[in-house]
């Protein structure tokens, strides 16, 4: 909430010391974003728009950045460092606060404009929820930590962490389960169009959530018998390796 620049200035004060032989960078963040003018469009959890993040950071760094979906970092880390390498079709799906995804493709990581496999804004069957997106009925309004605390609290009136929902699930919350079984019908459905379109040899789940894969993966497992799930390590750095690989691919930084 201090603002892009604050955000640049406190970053560069952490590493500043660390930098020495340093070529370049990736900048991994939530979108919607437009990579290739080095933008954020979006980002309605911090309340940025139009951000020109690429060349804050540049300006105050003074070598080069790339900027890369935090899920397609996750994607790429997933891949390239979690042991799926062998794989030329993978994809990825953070669920946490909310759901997002990477794609690798004919092995290469597949972007767009920046927004590529944003698996959490498929469109479910649903209740008609709006989504800050501008749409609604996405599947992270039903199956992400986000979306399980608000339709927790809607039916029970008592605000819960998503942690917390799931420990009531497993002690016999009646709602907590339904809506984690709901969640499961949600994400099977947008895992059969994920399925289709991109035709992924593995699907990699993590995030905060999948600590809780035991109250809705089995749903998953038993409606999709014939696709092949992984779960990325715990460590929560495949975001982190993945904006390496990615500045290690880019012609400006190169292998150094």
């Amino acid at each position: 909430d201090l603002g892009a620049e604050s955000l640049v200035q406190r970053v560069f004060a952490c590493v500043e010391s660390h930098l020495e032989g340093v070529v370049g960078g990736t900048i991994a963040c939530p979108g919607p974003l437009d990579v290739h003018t080095g933008r954020i469009v979006h980002v309605a959890t911090m309340g940025w728009k139009d951000v020109p993040i690429v060349r804050l950071f540049e300006q105050k760094f003074h070598m080069p950045f790339s900027l890369l979906n935090d899920c397609d970092a996750g994607g790429l880390g997933v891949w390239q460092y979690g042991g799926f390498s062998h794989c030329k079709n993978l994809c990825y799906v953070s669920i946490s606060t909310g759901i997002g995804g990477g794609a690798v493709v004919d092995g290469r990581l597949l972007i767009g404009n920046g927004n590529a496999a944003n698996f959490g804004h498929i469109p479910v069957c649903g209740e008609g929820l709006p989504c800050a997106c501008g749409n609604s009925d996405c599947l992270e309004l039903y199956a992400s930590g986000m979306g399980l605390e608000r339709r927790y609290a809607k039916k029970t009136g008592k605000m819960l962490s998503c942690a917390e929902i799931a420990k009531s699930a497993l002690t016999g919350d009646e709602t907590a389960q339904a809506l984690f079984e709901q969640a499961s019908q949600k994400l099977v459905f947008a895992l059969r169009a994920v399925i289709a379109v991109l035709d992924p040899e593995v699907v990699v789940f993590g995030g905060s959530v999948c600590k809780s894969k035991q109250l809705f993966m089995p749903s998953v497992i038993r409606a999709l018998p014939d696709l092949k799930i992984a779960y990325a390590r715990e460590d929560g750095k495949q975001v982190l390796y993945g904006a390496l690989a990615f500045a290690r691919q880019q012609e400006k930084v190169g292998n150094k």
